[in-house]
């Protein structure tokens, strides 16, 4: 029983094993039909692919042919000639909707045929751009003689001129670049960029870098440049475009700086001329007479133009009285000084203009340092300026900045009303401005320390030009740091301590040293105070933010192992605005802290 179960088993192995060698046989059989017959039909397929393109390629020679009547080199030439034709009415059409919509001579470009040449095909007129043009079509030639040879772009061009559409030709304008850089790398290239097309000189962005063009923040950094077309000279006006060849706006062009660009306008084309720093100026004095600063009073002092808050990069123009100070720090400035000047005369009928270009500033936009009187009169003598009721005098010609510290108004009035009766100490006091107002406010004595001597002599001057008492105030000439370490020595105590240092930040790599300095000092400081003491402490370091600040000042309390409150925050004052797309506008800072 069990040897016929075994045989029976066998058999069955047998059919099993049997039915799946014909099964592999018959799926094999199949695929190879399959594949034949894909082989055939893909095959015909190719062959009509083929067939169309060779159709297409005859198809282009013959309208070419067929338009010119002439064959090999003059086919070309005769369908360059086509192209040209259409680029001329692209750049005309272009070039007066967005360029001379705003120029009072426009008029229309009467560019001449392909024969013609440059020189003659582009009439000569009092605009710029006209020259300008006349530049642009030997690129234009060098190009498209290079693309018509490969016969690439013909049909799709020719199509685009029939439709009228000129997105389309822009966009094959772009395509036709892409296919230089890749077919013609050892091919010189004319110095010609899409943008080129609208404007000969131009820089366009990196991707992805035109974003904070876009929230109208006014610095282009040299790291989010990608082209610069057409050589812009040092402060030149150039077009700005992002990587997709949209038009982000106009910018004056530094090519030494770290800051590559600094925008005049975003989205907008205008003519950086008078009228522009005309209406900008106009603009500037309206904001600041309703905020309660008029450019009639002769004794006040205040910021007009606050560099790039009021729409000119780099240019800082302030009021003492009847005399103006200037301080350019940007190329695009600049190279427009001279019609700044003249307007700035002109619309405040002052009696005289300083210009103080004097800091270090300017050589990294590759600037030389000058001063000097360029317009009126500037006497030698300090300039008198009536501040809240004090009379101030300002050493225009040799002062810091511009002379004064405008920027400090707010705060000087806020520490005369907390002085009475109290013992304060001002550090790095300059001309005394925190010591004449704690002297008007009542204190019970106050210490001017600055290590400048001429300093301290325009702050006693101040104090007798205002009849205060002489017998409050003491000033010494020391370097601050050194001087509060004797007075922690001699255990030595304020009521009210204002710390006003300059700039301890003057870039990124240096932050962490200035940094420290701030915690120094108001490490110092917080010694010295008595309880219940105040100190008002400062930086106008436009890279030190305030949340670094105050983390500054709460690190420097405990190592002094002071119990700290902050009780109020300074600021700049109403004519030092701040865009809220330019938060570097925001350089001072200030905490008034209590010991509790």
């Amino acid at each position: 029983m069990l040897k016929g179960s075994n045989a029976l088993c066998r058999t069955g192995n047998d059919s099993l094993v049997h039915s799946r060698a014909i099964y592999k046989v018959t799926l094999f059989g199949l695929l190879c039909k399959v594949a034949l017959f894909g082989l055939l039909f893909f095959g015909r397929r190719w062959d009509r692919i083929k067939a169309v393109q060779d159709a297409d390629n005859n198809r282009i020679d013959n309208s070419a042919n067929q338009a010119t009547g002439k064959v090999g080199h003059e086919v070309e030439h005769a369908a360059f000639a086509t192209i040209h034709e259409t680029l001329v009415e692209f750049i005309r059409a272009t070039v007066c909707k967005r360029e001379y919509a705003h120029n009072k001579y426009a008029q229309p470009l009467p560019l001449g045929p392909l024969s013609a040449g440059p020189e003659h095909g582009i009439a000569t007129g009092k605009s710029r751009v006209f020259a300008e043009m006349r530049q642009l079509v030997p690129d234009l030639r060098k190009i498209f003689q290079l693309l018509v040879c490969e016969r690439r772009y013909l049909e799709d061009y020719r199509h685009a001129e029939n439709s009228g559409n000129g997105t389309e030709k822009r966009v094959l304008v772009k395509k036709a670049f892409k296919h230089l850089d890749a077919k013609y790398k050892k091919t010189p290239r004319p110095n010609c960029h899409f943008s080129t097309f609208v404007c000969m000189k131009a820089i366009t962005l990196k991707a992805g870098r035109e974003k904070s063009a876009l929230r109208y923040h006014p610095w282009i950094f040299s790291g989010a440049v990608d082209e610069v077309v057409g050589d812009p000279e040092l402060g030149d006006t150039v077009e700005v475009y992002s990587y997709r060849s949209d038009f982000l706006g106009l910018a004056a062009y530094s090519p030494k700086s770290q800051i590559r660009g600094r925008f005049w306008t975003f989205g907008e084309k205008a003519n950086i001329d008078r009228e522009f720093f005309s209406d900008l100026l106009d603009r500037a004095i309206a904001a600041r007479k309703s905020r309660g600063f008029d450019i009639e009073d002769k004794e006040s002092a205040f910021r007009l133009i606050n560099a790039e808050n009021d729409g000119i990069p780099g240019c800082i123009i302030d009021k003492y009285a009847d005399i103006y100070s200037v301080e350019i720090l940007a190329a695009g400035a600049e190279v427009h000084r001279e019609t700044i000047y003249e307007l700035l005369a002109e619309k405040t009928h002052c009696k005289g203009i300083y210009e103080r270009c004097d800091s270090e500033v300017r050589r990294k936009e590759g600037l030389q340092l000058r001063t000097g009187v360029v317009y009126g009169e500037v006497s030698d003598e300090p300039v008198i300026i009536n501040e809240n009721g004090i009379l101030f005098p300002i050493d225009v010609k040799n002062g810091h900045k511009t002379g004064y510290y405008l920027d400090q108004r707010d705060a000087r009035r806020r520490i005369g009303e907390l002085s009475k009766g109290k013992k304060v100490l001002n550090c790095f006091c300059y001309t005394g401005g925190f010591g004449l107002y704690a002297l008007r406010g009542g204190c019970e004595k106050v210490y001017q320390v600055d290590v400048s001597k001429d300093a301290l002599k325009l702050a006693k001057e101040g104090i007798m030009r205002n009849k205060l008492s002489t017998a409050h105030a003491t000033h010494v000439e020391a370097d601050v740091f050194q001087y509060l370490r004797k007075c922690r020595d001699k255990a030595e105590t304020f009521d009210l301590i204002v710390l006003d240092p300059p700039k301890f930040v003057e870039s990124k790599d240096n932050l962490q040293k200035g940094a420290r300095g701030y915690k120094d000092i108001n490490l110092l400081a917080m010694k010295l105070l008595a309880e219940g003491g105040m100190l008002a402490t400062f930086s106008c370091s436009g890279l030190m933010e305030m949340d670094l600040f105050q983390k500054i000042i709460a690190d420097a309390a405990a190592d002094a192992h002071r119990r700290v409150q902050i009780i109020e925050r300074f600021g700049q004052p109403a004519d030092h605005p701040v865009n809220t797309a330019f938060p570097e506008g925001q350089y001072l800072k200030g905490l008034l802290v209590q010991i509790v």
